[in-house]
């Protein structure tokens, strides 16, 4: 009889959930005039190169955006608080500084200081999250034999895997 109950509760819960749809509208984001504001997420592969003031050494990086689309947006717009527009990483304030600082390591990472130099906010952000799940990966293959393990795919971490050559 107990099952049945449950089996009851459950249906229940699942048609008023379903009831409820409709009005899922009325927990949207509105703004004054009463319209519900919509995210626009930019799709495709975006190019990552230095500020038009320096002469890039190597060739600009390609960025997959959708290939991320699985973590928060504020593991890399770290500043973003949910509300309007996301800002470029080089808006004054944040990593805008053209010239590397003299002190830009500091006990095996970058300084706060070093860190506003646009060349290494993308270089610990990008390739310091490449390093990790690839880390994440090899402690999983030494697990691999004791049951199913996640193999995530990771980026690149190198130079030339970043900066192909131009041709």
């Amino acid at each position: 009889m107990g099952d049945k109950k449950i089996v009851i509760g459950f249906v229940s819960i699942l048609v008023l959930a379903c009831g409820l749809l409709p009005f899922s509208g009325l927990f949207a984001s509105e703004h004054g005039s009463g319209e519900t504001e919509e995210m626009c997420i930019p799709m495709g592969t975006f190019y990552i190169e230095p500020p038009e003031s320096i002469e890039a050494s190597r060739s600009k990086v390609s960025f997959p955006h959708s290939l991320h689309f699985s973590y928060n947006c504020n593991v890399c717009h770290h500043t973003w608080t949910g509300e309007g527009q996301i800002k470029n990483c080089m808006t004054s304030g944040c990593h805008d500084q053209t010239q590397s600082p003299k002190k830009a390591v500091r006990e095996g990472s970058f300084s706060a200081e070093a860190i506003q130099y646009f060349k290494y906010a993308y270089h610990n952000q990008c390739i310091g999250c490449h390093r990790e799940i690839r880390q994440a990966n090899a402690k999983a293959e030494k697990r691999r034999r004791l049951g199913s393990v996640t193999i995530r795919k990771t980026g690149p971490t190198g130079c030339v895997q970043c900066h192909p050559r131009e041709e």
